[in-house]
């Protein structure tokens, strides 16, 4: 059993369908009203090229400038999620502007599944960025990550193993800096070990309480990062500072989610 936990704010795909989904509904009912309305006083082609026109209109007004001032599409703000940069901020009209204009890209193959192009490449990417998003910097969050940097973070499921949190930057869930694998199997180990059994019942090796053959501690990685969780002693919490809100948050295990601490901290 795997001694972390894996939070991962990106990981919101099928949010991101429902949204599109919402968005697209909501442009074609757009397109379909304006065009019949302009179908009952002049031609069929006039219409058409009317409601087309509509269409660009409610994708530029949601896709572009709502979405830049915001970071979220109609679609997007209902299902709760934001676009954000690296450091968690909203996105940028910029932003907004490069990654609509990369759905020329990510809605290929058009008349066959429209946004399958842009579903393969999130599927396959580390931080589930479609190609809008690699180009534009951005990634979609849940909305209550806004503020946090938009990366995976790996919880350990038992603080008092001594194993400390740490961000994924690679698509698996690898060893964090600093730990060897004889080190982290000890750790398993340890940590798979039913209650009574001494930690010398295993050897030096297996105890999880010193790098193996020597009596050196753990080399367990320790940030200086605020953004970066931390577990929290007195709380019996995980704690990280969200820099846009400038404020502590909480990891609540009940809900699941970062949550504003309920006094201040006083962390640094």
């Amino acid at each position: 059993m795997n001694p972390y936990r894996v939070i991962d704010p990106t990981d919101v795909l099928w949010k991101r369908v429902g949204a599109y989904l919402i968005d697209g509904l909501l442009a074609w009912a757009l397109m379909f009203v304006v065009g019949g309305f302009v179908r009952l006083l002049y031609s069929t082609g006039i219409a058409l090229f009317v409601a087309v026109l509509a269409g660009l209109a409610y994708f530029v007004a949601t896709h572009v400038v709502m979405q830049g001032r915001t970071g979220a599409t109609i679609g997007k703000h209902l299902c709760g999620l934001r676009v954000v940069g690296a450091d968690g901020r909203l996105c940028t009209m910029h932003q907004a502007l490069v990654r609509s204009l990369a759905w020329m890209l990510d809605g290929f193959p058009y008349l066959i599944v429209p946004a399958a192009t842009a579903f393969a490449v999130a599927m396959s990417s580390r931080g589930n960025q479609r190609t809008g998003d690699h180009l534009a910097g951005t990634w979609v969050v849940d909305k209550d990550f806004v503020g946090l940097p938009p990366v995976a973070v790996a919880l350990p499921k038992s603080p008092e193993l001594g194993l400390e949190p740490y961000e994924l930057h690679t698509m698996g869930q690898y060893l964090p800096e600093g730990m060897d694998i004889p080190t982290l199997k000890a750790l398993r180990d340890r940590y798979n070990r039913p209650a009574g059994i001494p930690d010398n019942a295993l050897g030096t090796a297996g105890t999880g309480l010193s790098v193996a053959g020597t009596n050196a501690p753990l080399p367990m990685p320790r940030s200086k990062n605020p953004a970066e969780p931390r577990w929290d002693p007195e709380r019996k919490a995980y704690v990280r500072w969200n820099a846009l809100r400038r404020e502590w948050m909480v990891f609540d295990e009940t809900s699941k989610e970062w949550v504003k601490a309920p006094e201040p901290a006083s962390h640094t």
